[in-house]
């Protein structure tokens, strides 16, 4: 099969590049998925450039300890292993690996069957592909500021493909209000898939006001105090945003300090988001992008072959919704 593989940290066209490997055989437990679609996130230039350095203690001092990039992928079920009933050979699913299997920007990928769902069958592969990580993070830190019923939310950076997630994820989950922030271009679509009303963040300031229950702080360098202003009394600020910060420790001082300060006031709490893969969470969004809930939107897709230019791209660019490459 071809991979891209990862030798070095640094710049995708430097460090990456697309290689013969052999192809995996599952084990008990484990299946084979033929890819489709693989999706990029901002996840992977951070592991693909190794900033910030911090990370390296957990994924590698000089190179991933896992060497083919990708955390999200569409396929078809290629071969499933000893013991697996919930797959069968043919079936198309999607799955969100990272540290359990192999890496997604390959022909084929190897993971624990339960890190696969079956696939939206109103979406393209394009377009399911890009569901697992950006939905999940959406979903699990909606729950993490306890959003219910009559929720006042604020959605920075819902324009991208965790926040084009978040924000029906927030009505559907009885938000009473949902605010998404975003670039100019991107108010309509914003709009489209249902705030109940959008900030451009270029012509007005979005923390003001005071009148949110929960600050969804997906983009952006703004302190967690900042962010704060638009919160109502006893309101929470939950922090997913890795922009910002320095090459060595990246936004960690910044999210640390907000969380500290938030322990010195009783007017407002922040917490931190570390999303991780749960299969009744996707088996949920599976079923909302079903119903219509969710609605898909692929910015670009590229060539397996231009991996190094798509992570670029999603470092240097404001993408809208999701970038796929297809093999």
């Amino acid at each position: 099969m071809k991979a891209i593989v990862q030798h070095a940290y640094g710049p995708p066209g430097q460090v990456l590049r697309l290689e013969d490997l052999p192809d995996p055989e599952p084990g008990p437990g484990e299946i084979t998925v033929t890819t489709v679609a693989a999706a990029v996130n901002p996840a992977d230039w951070h592991i693909v450039g190794g900033e910030p350095g911090l990370m390296r203690l957990a994924e590698g001092l000089r190179r991933p300890r896992q060497r083919i990039p990708g955390w999200d992928v569409a396929g078809r079920v290629r071969a499933v292993g000893e013991g697996v009933t919930s797959h069968q050979v043919g079936d198309r699913v999607i799955g969100y690996l990272w540290k359990q299997g192999s890496g997604t920007f390959a022909e084929t990928v190897i993971g624990p069957a339960q890190r696969f769902v079956r696939a939206p069958q109103t979406w393209s592969d394009e377009e399911a592909a890009g569901l697992p990580l950006a939905g999940v993070t959406a979903l699990q830190g909606l729950r993490v500021g306890g959003v219910t019923e009559g929720s006042r939310v604020l959605i920075v950076g819902a324009s991208g493909g965790v926040g084009s997630f978040a924000v029906p994820l927030a009505r559907h989950l009885g938000a009473e209000l949902v605010t998404g922030v975003c670039g100019p271009d991107s108010v309509e679509r914003v709009r489209s898939v249902g705030a109940h009303r959008v900030i451009d963040h270029t012509a007005e300031a979005w923390a003001t006001g005071g009148d949110h229950d929960v600050v969804l702080h997906l983009g952006g360098s703004a302190s967690a105090s900042t962010a704060a202003r638009a919160l109502r009394r006893g309101g929470v600020v939950v922090e997913s945003s890795g922009e910002g910060g320095g090459r060595v420790l990246g936004p960690l001082p910044r999210l640390l300090g907000g969380r500290l300060r938030s322990m010195l006031t009783r007017r407002y709490r922040v917490t931190m988001l570390s999303a991780g893969a749960d299969r009744e969470d996707m088996e949920l969004l599976v079923r909302l992008a079903d119903e219509g809930v969710l609605t898909p939107f692929v910015e670009r897709t590229w060539s397996l072959v231009d991996a190094p230019a798509a992570i670029s791209h999603v470092r240097t660019a404001h993408t809208k919704g999701k970038v796929v490459l297809v093999p």
